[in-house]
């Protein structure tokens, strides 16, 4: 299964959730291609500060992250493409209509109540970590997911 974290920047959630979800993927024996990328990428530029402190106290880490802009590529290829916000996914849904059956909110995807997780972005280290926490949650309901836990990899 090939799943794309699609987030503004690509220097925050969407990075957080590509570690968060590496992590799970392996404890949950998931075989899954994971990646994370953004919808207005100005330039490649490593993940934030913040974010990596965050990874960094989950024992996970971002300091290999360089952001990347959504393509049609990384749309083709993805199996499932989750947003941080019902904006991203709004965006998404627009530019690229044809995947538009396998992009969700990340919240949604968990069959959680609709939230936007939040961007931290500028926010202090407490913001990060709240942030990561969240992603942390609804990833542990997603990959507990039936359909995860049996996806079969040959379609």
């Amino acid at each position: 299964m090939k799943i794309v974290f699609v987030c503004t920047g690509n220097t925050c959630r969407s990075p957080m959730a590509e570690a968060i979800a590496k992590s799970l993927a392996k404890k949950y024996s998931l075989e899954a291609e994971i990646f994370s990328a953004g919808i207005l990428v100005l330039s490649e530029v490593n993940a934030s500060e913040n974010a990596l402190k965050a990874m960094s106290e989950l024992d996970l880490d971002l300091t290999y992250h360089v952001s990347k802009q959504i393509s049609s590529q990384h749309m083709e290829s993805a199996d499932l493409i989750l947003t941080m916000t019902s904006h991203h996914k709004n965006f998404l849904t627009r530019e690229y209509a044809s995947h538009q059956s396998k992009i969700y909110t990340l919240s949604e995807y968990a069959n959680c109540p609709e939230k936007d997780v939040a961007d931290p972005f500028g926010k202090n280290l407490a913001e990060y970590k709240i942030c990561a926490d969240e992603i942390h949650k609804l990833l542990k309901v997603v990959f507990t997911r039936k359909d995860m836990q049996n996806y079969d990899s040959s379609r």
